[in-house]
């Protein structure tokens, strides 16, 4: 059952809406708009309006640790699966590997790019927390150490990304 809308609310969802597809358009400035705060940017074919920072602290604190602990165990599971298959590698792995990161890469770009959802920045600073604590394993040192710096690369991109999309971070435009 859903609630009736009073015919003012109404209105001004859709002037909203409007405004949005204007400022979008070129047809009208951002500054110019009444239905945003004055701390709204353009971000892609969107206007964003900032969030709270003390729900976006707590979300990164929760989400950033169970995306850790759920990447930890997929990141161990694949290096099993690799470790299998590449202990007799065969033509067919050469092949098929590389075309699923491949497959995943452009998933990934997708869901990034034009989906713009925070989420994905909370996702990867997890994604990256797991993959340095990957260095923690056995294995080569060399390896270990890669992994530690992969993840910390990842932790950076990630962190990049949420600052901006939160609005805590905002880049001069020259």
């Amino acid at each position: 059952m859903a609630f009736p809308i009073d015919p003012e609310t109404r209105f001004l969802i859709k002037e909203r809406q409007r405004q949005e597809r204007d400022i979008i358009g070129g047809r009208l400035e951002l500054k110019d708009a009444t239905a945003f705060s004055n701390q709204a940017r353009v971000e892609g074919n969107r206007v964003v309006e900032p969030g709270d920072g003390f729900i976006n602290i707590i979300a990164l604190i929760l989400f950033g640790v169970l995306f850790s602990g759920l990447s930890y165990f997929v990141l161990r599971w694949l290096i099993i699966i690799a470790d299998s298959e590449y202990s007799s590698p065969t033509i067919l792995s050469y092949i098929v590997f590389p075309l699923v990161a491949l497959l995943f890469g452009i998933s990934f770009h997708w869901i990034r790019d034009r989906l713009n959802l925070a989420i994905y920045a909370v996702a990867e600073i997890g994604i990256g927390m797991a993959t340095a604590e990957l260095a923690l394993g056995t294995g080569n040192a060399l390896t270990r150490l890669l992994a530690f710096l992969t993840g910390i690369r990842i932790i950076v991109d990630g962190t990049g990304r949420l600052l901006k999309f939160t609005g805590l971070w905002k880049q001069e435009t020259k």
